[in-house]
């Protein structure tokens, strides 16, 4: 794994996944379906940052699409911010399952668990060393229905406290 940045190695290892198979590709649509994890990194303003994300379908009903200003962007959800039995119950219930993962009701489910700041539409432009992440579903934590539903609750909190 010496192709993914720390961060995203140490949240592989506390999903269970030591052995993951990664296959570089080009950022483009063409290789990457909703439900998908990727890993890449993004180049902005001088910065970059590596980031482990979701693919989704848009409102478009695309994975991606070109901005008015012509920029091709792709629709994801950052992984990395959440807890680790979130992502898991995540990547159990959506990890490569396209027509699932492109659900609108399913993707209102995962913004109550990672919140919208974590929905986000990247530029292909600025995605640089993309790689498909291939992991083991068996080998996932399992999830604590009670924790999950604990957090999400605490989620909800926090944003009709922020909006107040």
């Amino acid at each position: 794994m010496a192709k993914l940045s720390g961060e995203i190695q140490g949240l592989l290892s506390e999903l269970n996944q030591s052995k993951v198979k990664i296959t570089q590709v080009a950022p483009s649509y063409v290789f990457l379906r909703p439900g998908n994890v990727i890993s890449f990194r993004y180049f902005l303003d001088g910065l970059s940052d590596y980031k482990m994300c979701l693919v989704v379908k848009n409102d478009l009903g695309k994975i991606g699409y070109t901005s008015e200003r012509g920029n091709r962007l792709l629709s994801c959800f950052r992984l990395a911010d959440a807890p680790p039995f979130v992502i898991s119950f995540i990547l159990k219930k959506l990890y490569n399952k396209p027509k699932l993962a492109q659900r609108q009701l399913v993707q209102e489910g995962i913004v109550a668990l990672l919140g919208t700041l974590n929905y986000r539409t990247y530029r292909l432009d600025k995605i640089r060393y993309l790689y498909k992440i291939y992991l083991e579903v068996k080998k996932l934590p399992e999830d604590d229905e009670d924790e999950l539903i604990d957090y999400s609750e605490e989620y909800m909190r926090q944003n009709e406290e922020e909006n107040d």
